[in-house]
């Protein structure tokens, strides 16, 4: 059998069908393109989001680095550096907190550090240069502002800080600077070696394991991620230590690992959230290849006769599916990079507002070749999935088939019979239902972009004001010592005056309030463990039984509270009884509400009738358990105690009254307060505005309209990123609408030249057109409540359940809203293409059918 060779002729067909179709060709190339967009825009955003989460996370962390040796002596840090795994290293050596009165709100840390080391904190200058000499020391434009000092190379900086208790004062030249964040936990204040070992001169060194003036610190980077705690303990275990030792042990080493590079597996795999991302995914390629399908089913039924003219003159089905296919291809060269390029900025543009619901603004990401391919391969699968079966459909037809082929499904017909003749509102419904298939994927195009808008919206009507603010809000306002929530390993929060307490009770907008105290140790050291030891209540005895010495679970927080916080503790056991828990005589153990609002049972150590004895900074008490509680965020002591091994949950309160008896000298923790009508909320924050900023800036406040401001500004953020997604998706539908009725009625010229040759009128043709048009529309419409009810409890719901603030919320108002727009275009398109298709003559129509 001979074999023929027209690759070159095929080639030719498929330019030569494109150029004959110039409109259709515009119309696909804008499916494919907005196809594209759509992948290109969830890919950009998708890894936009994990990158910035990562980065914004990291830089809460405060640090790059894979993980941290810890407070090492000179030795440690000499042997371990040297490990041939570490592929970058930080070196750091701590000397002080600066103390001067400026910075009473922000915790600055004097140390000495290398290149990688600054660059891994994000504390490198960006205008000039770290500090060589003894008196260069370079410092982010935060502390500056703070010391008042100008941005300006060569200006003299003051510093004072305590060495093992001694105070001292020195002056410095900045030699380098860099943009700090506001909201930084932690500054770094960077001088030279030489400056470092001046002032350790002559000072004894902190022990292996334990913070003090002259700690070593090694962060490092390994090659991946992979079992970062393995890695660690093989550097340890090659350079001499022992990491399951404890501290106190020569061979202890105090290491940690940076929890943003922890195993997802440690945090758990959200699976609902997997899933619906992929139902996204799945979504937006149905949507995209619905729309090219149709382009291209109704464009291989308009040129049948001549796929099936070149059947007769030898194109084989493989030629015939590579002329159909080629033309698919020709035209996702032309969508494909345009769509990639657009969907990539607008990706870009997306992540910073998406992200804004952080402190951290503005990091996006660098293009990343994995986006671009990915987004390509689904685009152009989506391209070829589509133009499947309308190649199929022109190939595998026969000539004689080609020349009777209209698209339209044959099969055993039943005569109708109905009085008054064929009514045209019946034709429109008969022509739907002539191809039942090509009319659910229209009809199914269609209602997909409304269940998809209708998705964006029911996720962004499910954010919830009151949960938002039931995580942070206890109480109207809560003012605290500035230093509150800072992240301090020290623990040394100076707490409030009287005097403010005393200001804020004298305002007319005052309605109650009441003092939340805690235990912190005045003993000066510089040995976390030793401060953790004098800071924290042992529970030397459980029920008459002696607990187990040094063990973490016995060591807690100790608390006072007025009978204003008192009322708002949400008990879980037990009874609140204020006048029983006044005596002195009972405590409750008390746990902090995580962000669904629950707490785990299994955290509380004590059920209520529980006989404890306590000792506290050398003082012993017993009491009985009264109950067990627990309360949002805003109560709690809000210090880290540094990086010991207490690890307990809950904590333990006693009346303040009670806590005041053994501990005269601690002042208020917090002071939590209401005010009465809602029109004294601004009064209020006014007045403790101006007292924080002159009177006493060493305090700050938090309200519940900052975090209702947070709530609205994070609901703004979704909503303008879900109606960007929400518009694409709408332009793909009503674009497949009208390419679905123009199309429809360009295939049908010949069918409306015999309609019109046997006395159809041209006003009835318009007219029957238009209610095709509107039976789309509200057949969609009906389709379009069923799945995206569907969509919503299926795909919707899922995501919401994993977002602490969101409540899901079912809605169809989005669909109602979009229905108007399907009834305006079902009419208007019809209408404009009958118009056009009434200025030709019968014979003429009849002619350009053939």
């Amino acid at each position: 059998m001979f074999q023929n060779n027209n690759d070159v002729i095929a080639k030719r067909l498929s330019l030569k069908c494109l150029q004959a179709s110039s409109n259709r060709n515009m119309i696909a190339v804008i499916a494919i393109l907005l196809t594209t967009i759509l992948f290109t825009t969830v890919f950009t955003v998708g890894h936009g989001a994990i990158y910035s989460g990562e980065q914004q996370m990291l830089r809460q962390v405060g640090t790059k680095f894979d993980t941290g040796y810890k407070f090492l002596t000179e030795e440690q840090f000499l042997k371990i550096k040297s490990h041939p795994s570490f592929q970058n290293i930080g070196e750091r050596q701590y000397l002080a907190l600066a103390e001067n009165d400026e910075l009473i709100k922000q915790w600055v840390e004097i140390d000495y550090g290398n290149e990688p080391e600054a660059e891994g904190k994000y504390s490198v200058p960006t205008t000039g240069r770290m500090p060589e000499s003894i008196e260069e020391a370079a410092v982010d434009t935060v502390v500056l502002d703070l010391l008042g000092i100008p941005h300006e190379i060569g200006v003299e900086i003051p510093l004072v800080f305590s060495i093992n208790g001694e105070q001292r004062q020195r002056k410095v030249t900045l030699c380098g600077y860099w943009d700090g964040e506001a909201n930084d936990d932690l500054c770094y204040l960077w001088v030279s070696k030489d400056f470092i070992n001046r002032e350790l001169a002559g000072i004894p060194l902190p022990e292996n394991g334990y913070s003090g003036a002259g700690n070593y610190f090694l962060d490092v980077d390994f090659s991946n991620h992979r079992n970062l705690q393995e890695q660690i303990n093989k550097a340890l275990i090659d350079s001499g230590y022992d990491p399951d030792a404890v501290l106190g042990d020569s061979l202890y080493v105090a290491t940690d690992v940076n929890p943003v590079y922890i195993s997802s597996k440690d945090n758990g795999i959200d699976i609902k959230m997997i899933l619906a991302v992929s139902g996204l995914l799945v979504l937006i390629l149905i949507s995209g290849y619905l729309i090219i399908y149709n382009i291209f089913q109704i464009s291989v039924v308009k040129d049948i006769r001549l796929y099936g003219q070149l059947k007769t003159l030898g194109t084989s089905p493989k030629q015939l599916r590579i002329i159909v296919r080629r033309q698919g291809l020709i035209l996702s060269v032309i969508g494909i990079p345009i769509g990639l390029l657009i969907g990539h900025f607008l990706g870009r543009l997306l992540v910073p507002v998406i992200m804004n619901v952080s402190n951290y603004e503005g990091i996006i990401p660098p293009p990343n070749a994995f986006v671009f391919i990915g987004a390509a391969i689904f685009a152009l699968l989506t391209v070829l999935i589509s133009f499947r079966k309308p190649a199929k459909t022109a190939a595998t037809i026969s000539t004689i088939e080609a020349m009777r082929y209209s698209g339209v499904e044959t099969g055993k017909r039943k005569q109708k019979k109905s009085k008054g003749g064929s009514k045209t509102f019946r034709m429109a419904a008969s022509n739907l239902i002539r191809n039942p298939r090509k009319t659910f994927v229209v009809l199914l195009s269609i209602s997909l972009s409304t269940v998809l808008i209708n998705s964006v919206l029911t996720f962004t009507d499910s954010f919830q004001l009151q949960k938002f603010i039931d995580r942070d809000v206890i109480s109207d306002f809560v003012v605290s010592d500035a230093q509150y929530g800072r992240g301090n390993p020290f623990g040394r929060v100076s707490g409030i005056s009287k005097s403010v307490i005393h200001a804020i009770q004298q305002q007319s907008t005052f309605k109650d309030g009441g003092s939340v105290y805690y235990h912190q140790s005045d003993i000066e050291t510089d040995k976390i463990d030793e401060l953790v030891e004098h800071t924290l209540t042992h529970i030397t005895s459980y029920n008459g039984m002696k607990t187990e010495e040094g063990k973490s679970d016995w060591w807690m927080q100790f608390y006072g509270m007025d009978k204003f916080p008192f009322s708002l503790l949400d008990v879980s056991e037990g009874d609140l009884d204020w006048e029983k828990f006044n005596t002195g005589k009972y405590a409750i153990e008390f746990s902090l509400y995580n962000d669904y609002h629950r707490v785990d049972a299994e955290d509380y150590k004590f059920n209520p009738g529980d006989k404890i004895v306590l000792e506290i900074d050398g003082v012993k008490r017993e009491y009985e358990v009264l109950a067990r509680a627990a309360c949002k965020r805003g109560m709690d002591s809000g210090v880290v105690l540094g990086y010991s091994s207490t690890t307990s949950s809950t904590f333990l309160t006693v009346s303040s009254s009670e806590f005041l008896n053994n501990f005269p000298s601690q002042p208020p923790r917090h002071y939590l307060f209401n005010v009465g009508e809602s029109a004294d909320f601004m009064k209020m924050n006014s007045f403790l505005q101006d007292y924080t900023e002159q009177i006493e800036p060493g305090l700050k406040y938090t309200s519940k309209q900052t975090v209702e401001d947070n709530f609205y500004e994070s609901k703004q953020t979704y909503n303008i990123a879900g109606m960007v997604l929400a518009a694409i998706f709408a332009v793909i539908g009503l674009l497949n609408f009208i390419n679905v009725i123009a199309t429809g009625i360009l295939s049908r010229q010949k069918e409306f030249a015999v309609m019109r040759s046997i006395g159809m009128t041209k006003r009835q043709l318009r007219k029957m057109l238009m209610l095709e048009g509107l039976w789309y529309a509200i057949i969609a419409a009906i389709l379009s409540f069923i799945f995206s009810t569907i969509f919503s409890l299926l795909l919707v719901r899922p995501i919401t359940d994993s977002i602490w603030f969101c409540t899901f919320t079912f809605t169809l108002t989005p669909v109602i809203i979009v229905l108007p727009f399907y009834l305006l275009v079902g009419t208007l398109v019809p209408l404009l293409a009958a118009m056009k298709n009434n200025r030709v003559n019968v014979v003429e129509q009849l002619r350009q059918a053939e």
